[in-house]
């Protein structure tokens, strides 16, 4: 017995292997660790992205211009007053769903390790998302001219305000994403799905 126990603790003496409970343990950990810091990375993606959409959706809306009348703002024009707030609204639609359809494709491509991980980060992400192009949008966007009207002058010119699109609005974005990721997974499949470094079997010969 004693002999057994000095070879163990010699240099050279086998080591015994592992229980296999714990090589299980360990690779599930390992599994949901990478599963993990998946899920973080694509809403981490997802969010720095509408918050860019934001800035983009602000840029390229253009207020209506009107006066100031005795503290009160007047629109120039009623009708390009009214046509600002279908831009508002298509400008958001136009931006969150391309973005989405473009971050869902490459979260198919390139983070596909666990497809359910994937899934469910794309939705909490394309929410958060479709919050943050919202809110940066609408804080760099003008506010309500009649606010700023009480303290300007008789025929000031300011700019009408940016308005917020409909709250079913923001389910453009995710809607985007889950749509492109879905049917890159359907049509495509997981990446490398097939290939001989997944299932390190080689293709027959022709001959």
């Amino acid at each position: 017995m004693s002999d057994q126990l000095i070879a163990a603790a010699e240099p050279g003496g086998t080591t015994p292997p592992r229980p296999r409970w714990r090589r299980v343990a360990a690779r599930a950990w390992r599994e949901a660790r990478a599963a993990a810091t998946q899920a973080v990375l694509i809403v981490a993606v997802f969010a720095v992205v509408g918050a860019l959409c934001g800035l983009l959706w602000e840029a390229l809306w253009t207020p209506a211009q009107g006066g100031v009348v005795k503290h009160h703002w007047y629109p120039l024009s009623w009708y390009a007053w009214q046509d600002t707030f279908f831009a508002a609204s298509a400008w958001y639609i136009v931006i969150g769903a391309a973005a989405g359809l473009v971050l869902g494709a490459l979260v198919a491509w390139r983070l596909d390790r666990a497809e359910m991980v994937s899934l469910a980060a794309v939705v909490i992400g394309g929410v958060v998302a479709a919050l943050l192009m919202r809110t940066v949008g609408m804080h760099r966007g003008p506010g309500d001219p009649q606010v700023a009207a009480r303290s300007a002058a008789d025929g000031a010119t300011l700019p009408s305000q940016f308005t917020a699109p409909s709250w079913w609005l923001l389910t453009v974005f995710p809607t985007g994403a889950l749509a492109s990721l879905g049917l890159f997974f359907i049509t495509i499949g997981k990446h490398g799905a097939g290939s001989t470094h997944e299932t390190g079997v080689q293709p027959p010969s022709a001959g």
